[in-house]
């Protein structure tokens, strides 16, 4: 009779311990020896032979279907002419004069120091 009366809470199969360090290298380890001997054993057991009837001829292999990806269209470039703007404008005549100034200071300034160095003889 008490194998007929339902239990007033189910019990819990699936408790597992929280994992840590320690115990997911515990686990690592024992997956790593089961699937070694399960492989060690798939190598001892001989794979079953399929045996076709006698009566009937081999079929021919079935030619099997191949995925091919659809060809990817190769894109199109496309230059487009238009209009420099204003401020395209001012800052490249900015950078102009800037790299145009830079470099007559530069200038003016290796000509006046040189001027000045003299080479003496002893």
């Amino acid at each position: 009779m008490e194998g007929q009366i339902p239990a007033s809470q189910p019990p819990e199969f699936n408790e597992r311990p929280p994992i840590s360090p320690e115990n997911l290298e515990a686990l690592k380890e024992e997956a790593r020896r089961r699937a070694i001997a399960d492989a060690m054993q798939a190598r001892r057991e001989p794979q079953p032979q399929m045996q076709r009837p006698l009566a009937q001829p081999p079929m021919p292999p079935q030619p099997q279907m191949q995925y091919q990806p659809a060809p990817m269209p190769e894109p199109r470039v496309v230059y487009v002419r238009r209009n420099m703007t204003i401020a395209e404008m001012g800052l490249t005549l900015l950078i102009s004069v800037g790299i145009l100034t830079g470099v007559q200071f530069a200038w003016n300034f290796t000509t006046d120091i040189f001027s000045r160095i003299e080479i003496r003889e002893k």
